[in-house]
């Protein structure tokens, strides 16, 4: 009996220790291996944590998640994020200037006051898997205009989209690359007036 009892113990003293040494991980240290796994030499590892990531139910560590990959060197890497980062969104604001024209032209000047300097697309549908997107340009309105559709699409690290915001300015193009920051930069073009359009995803 006196070696029974001593395995008995024995087995409790293994079963306590077990359960009251061991700790869930911190999310200090979960937070620190995503960013590890978004950085590892393999792009296998860093594609699949990032999308394992992505189907979490964690905001904190989906926010890291795109901002870590939207801004890494591995263009795969990239490009998935950019999709991403348009998913659950219900609105995207380019903001538009004309910094980067050499002379003001007229048309330009025009068109950005106009729009407030800046290009709301309401979201109506968006595809992940194909990066497809439709919505309503919202410049202007407090409700979406059937006659005023954008129809979109993302290939790459590029997002491109076509739109009439109002019977003036119709058949409007936006030409946008994902940049090392976070950000969508490229130009609109409408109606002869040609601005820069900026769009922060972080």
């Amino acid at each position: 009996m006196g070696l029974l009892k001593s395995i008995f113990l024995l087995i409790i003293t293994m079963v306590y220790t077990a359960t009251f040494s061991y700790s869930e991980p911190s999310i200090k240290d979960k937070l620190n291996a995503l960013v590890d796994g978004l950085n590892d030499p393999d792009p296998i590892v860093r594609i699949a944590t990032f999308e394992d990531t992505m189907k979490l139910d964690d905001a904190t560590a989906k926010r890291i998640a795109l901002r870590t990959a939207l801004q890494s060197k591995d263009s795969d890497l990239r490009a998935l994020a950019l999709r991403g980062a348009l998913v659950g969104r219900n609105l995207i604001a380019f903001t538009l200037s004309a910094e980067n024209e050499k002379e003001p032209n007229e048309k330009s000047q025009q068109f950005l006051k106009n729009y407030s300097n800046n290009i709301p697309i309401q979201i109506e549908k968006y595809d992940f898997k194909t990066g497809i997107l439709t919505g309503f340009c919202m410049t202007n309105l407090s409700s979406p205009n059937k006659n005023f559709r954008v129809i979109g699409n993302i290939s790459g690290d590029n997002l491109s989209f076509n739109s009439s915001c109002d019977n003036e300015y119709r058949n409007c193009t936006l030409i946008a690359k994902l940049t090392d920051a976070g950000h969508l930069k490229g130009k609109l073009y409408c109606n002869g007036s040609d601005v820069d359009a900026d769009l922060d995803l972080l």
